[in-house]
């Protein structure tokens, strides 16, 4: 539900679902909705995705991705223009995680931001528990989507410090 503030013309901060979003805000409240959908559809496919990658199939996570895709973390940044690449990356992923145990993954979803009608950007955490419900880490996730087709895809995919996501928050709200 927005704040009452929102209601007013201009460039509005506002809170959906628990989530921060900044936009114009009419006072028909025509924007509020549009962002509400569109908010809903970009966290519904992350979540989507989150069930796909718990499986541990490769096949079931690639309908997700958006081909180019970019992947970005600690060793460094992994282009992959195609589906045999992006492959083999989350292939590499899936197998380090379930060497560690791996059972399943949980997404904190922090913050969720419009480019434009066509592309997102969501920043939050990444809990990840072992099969016996252990917490294994946390990580900071960031994923820029971009709307093809009707359908958000993960064209960017961001690992970073779980730490940096939250200081960005706390930082976005001060101002």
């Amino acid at each position: 539900m927005p704040s009452a503030a929102a209601h007013g013309a201009g460039l509005k901060r506002f809170a959906i679902g628990g989530v921060s979003a900044t936009g114009t805000v009419r006072h028909d409240g025509d924007r509020v909705r549009t962002l509400m959908t569109r908010h809903d559809a970009v966290v519904g496919t992350l979540q989507d995705y989150y069930a796909a990658f718990n499986t541990l199939e490769v096949g079931a996570v690639l309908p997700y991705f958006h081909q180019p895709s970019l992947l970005l973390g600690a060793q460094g940044a992994f282009a992959a223009p195609t589906a045999d690449a992006l492959t083999i990356a989350v292939s590499a992923v899936i197998d380090s995680l379930r060497g560690r145990g791996f059972g399943r993954s949980e997404l904190i979803v922090r913050r969720v931001e419009f480019l434009s009608a066509g592309i997102s950007v969501v920043s939050g955490i990444a809990v990840r528990y072992k099969v016996d419900g252990e917490k294994l880490e946390r990580v900071g996730v960031t994923y820029v989507l971009h709307r093809v087709d009707g359908r958000w895809k993960i064209a960017v995919l961001i690992v970073h410090d779980p730490m940096d996501a939250a200081l960005a928050e706390s930082e976005r709200q001060a101002v």
